[in-house]
């Protein structure tokens, strides 16, 4: 816990110079290690209030992405907010099952969308050597 207090003010010093530079992904980590902290500290008011901030950033910052590749690839490494946001509200007293699922669905959702995706992408058949060729560039573009 003695280290949790210096953590937390290079977090919110670091939050206050990304939010000047107009920093959002670095500004959604820094609420998201914050969330974290309070959690680990047993703030649960400020680890929520944090937590939503970051995945209010994270919907922010994947909406305008052209697809939803793009966008499912963009949360992939994100989820961690969402996890810790659901078992916030699962144990909290009484316990809030309708928020914890709300944000299991955002994630289930990605994960369906994603899922869809590839197996869309597998049924396709290239019809001449031209469109294998495209195939392959999209394929090497997509990993």
């Amino acid at each position: 816990m003695g280290q949790v207090a210096p953590a937390r003010e290079l977090f919110e010093a670091t939050l206050r110079s990304a939010e000047l530079r107009n920093l959002p992904q670095i500004s959604q980590r820094c609420y998201t290690a914050l969330g974290l902290l309070a959690l680990e500290s047993g703030d649960t008011l400020q680890a929520e209030t944090a937590l939503v901030q970051a995945v209010t950033m994270i919907e922010a910052l994947r909406a305008p992405l052209p697809s939803e590749e793009l966008r499912t690839a963009f949360v992939a490494d994100k989820l961690g907010p969402y996890t810790a946001l659901m078992k916030l509200c699962l144990e909290s007293v009484p316990p809030r099952v309708a928020d914890a699922l709300q944000y299991a669905e955002g994630a289930r959702a990605r994960a369906l969308a994603e899922m869809l995706g590839r197996s869309v992408q597998s049924v396709i058949q290239p019809r001449d050597p031209y469109e294998a060729q495209l195939m392959v560039q999209l394929t090497e573009l997509r990993e």
